[in-house]
């Protein structure tokens, strides 16, 4: 085991900073704990932002700390503080200020993938969503009667659009893809998605992409590549997110999606540096596989692996990963694998928006989708994560209890 860290620095305080800060201390960590991050706001619920923020929750609402806020926690904040580059063993922030630490977790998080530049026509005003100053620009936006157009067809752009539709807007997505959520969800659940915003009134645009996007007056236009031009109130762009790194030492490892490759304990290959979250490439022990999951859960659960990490303490290997969005009156989960599968098995009828998708490989649950049907999860995420053998013509009987089928 090394040394024992006198010195701790998180840079980055969302559920995966705020996660390892507090198991350090639970673990019994005494030592200096600096927590740097660029936003000045505490901790906050992000999945929130295209949701119940958009409608009126406040930052207060949504945030993450338990009532008695940091009590006990002896922590130093820095909040509004910018890590531009770490070197081996310390960190130098945007003001110019450099300090050592003995570990140091990068959870920094993804900025929002902008439109290329050659694309856009002077500076036209567009929206993106990752912080709570974003969602307090954007809601300003969504009032009774106002056209938003949404560039990408991912959760980010549909929750939006759920919530836009809510409060009175006339909404239309953008996809560049033939369907929607390629790159996260099974056909079965995208086709679902888009046929019940659909009956809510949303516009889409598939197989399209953006031509040239400008500012007339107080509108926006979007010109899209089929020659259809959009007027718009509000342009949100959410096409996807980029990991958000400072300048970092020789010896760190990039996965192909621009993250950091990380160990079982969240090390990176430079040591005394870790990293977890959104950036993080971790060992998934279901999937068999390095995944970057990009959901709360997970940087939940990889923050407080890496404060063990840091103190050379075990760790448990990562299983299903899960993720959930809420849609209208859909409350939507979903469990490991999505993409790869042969064949997809419904417990419950889609028409009756109460159902369970189960995706099998050969005979094996390897993933599965949730929509309403909250009380499959667990029994289902224990199947995948002990890769069972399971009758799929038994999945398909709504009235036989889950557990019962699993267990057979």
């Amino acid at each position: 085991m090394d040394n024992a860290p006198s010195r701790i620095a998180v840079v980055g305080f969302g559920p995966a900073g705020l996660s390892c800060a507090q198991t350090l201390r639970a673990e019994g960590y005494a030592g200096a704990l600096h927590v740097f991050s660029a936003e000045t706001a505490l901790p906050y619920e992000r999945p929130a932002l295209s949701k119940a923020f958009l409608t009126g929750a406040s930052a207060t609402d949504i945030g993450l700390l338990p009532d008695d806020g940091l009590s006990g926690q002896s922590l130093t904040l820095r909040l509004g503080e910018t890590v531009e580059r770490v070197e081996h063993g310390s960190l130098v922030t945007r003001s110019g200020s450099e300090e050592t630490f003995d570990r140091i977790l990068l959870a920094t998080g993804l900025i929002p993938r902008e439109l290329p530049g050659d694309l856009l026509d002077g500076t036209p005003t567009l929206h993106a969503l990752r912080d709570l100053a974003d969602a307090g620009a954007l809601r300003e936006q969504l009032l009774p009667g106002r056209e938003i157009v949404l560039i990408g067809g991912g959760y980010i752009g549909l929750e939006v659009a759920a919530t836009a539709v809510a409060l009175g807007c006339s909404v239309t997505v953008v996809e560049m893809g033939a369907r929607l959520l390629a790159r996260s969800a099974p056909p079965m659940l995208a086709d679902w998605l888009m046929a019940k915003h659909a009956a809510n009134g949303v516009r889409f645009r598939l197989g399209m992409g953006v031509e040239r996007v400008m500012d007339v007056g107080q509108r926006t236009l979007v010109k899209l590549t089929t020659g259809e031009t959009l007027t718009a109130d509000c342009v949100l762009v959410g096409i996807g997110g980029v990991p958000c790194l400072p300048d970092l030492p020789d010896g760190v490892m990039r996965s192909a999606t621009g993250g950091l490759v990380v160990d079982e304990a969240m090390k990176t290959g430079v040591p005394g540096l870790f990293a977890a979250g959104d950036i993080a490439e971790a060992w998934n022990a279901t999937q068999g596989c390095r995944i970057r999951p990009e959901a709360w859960q997970s940087a939940e659960l990889q923050g407080a692996a890496a404060a063990r990490g840091m103190l050379g303490l075990p760790t448990e290997p990562f299983g299903t990963n899960w993720f959930w969005t809420d849609q209208y009156d859909a409350n939507i989960q979903m469990l490991g694998d999505l993409r790869s599968h042969d064949r997809v098995i419904l417990r419950g009828d889609p028409a009756e928006e109460r159902f369970t998708a189960f995706l099998l490989t050969g005979d094996v649950v390897t993933g599965a989708v949730f929509v309403n049907s909250g009380r499959d999860v667990r029994p289902t995420r224990k199947a995948i994560d002990a890769r069972l053998t399971v009758d799929a013509a038994a999945l398909t009987d709504a009235d036989a209890p889950l557990r019962q089928v699993l267990a057979a």
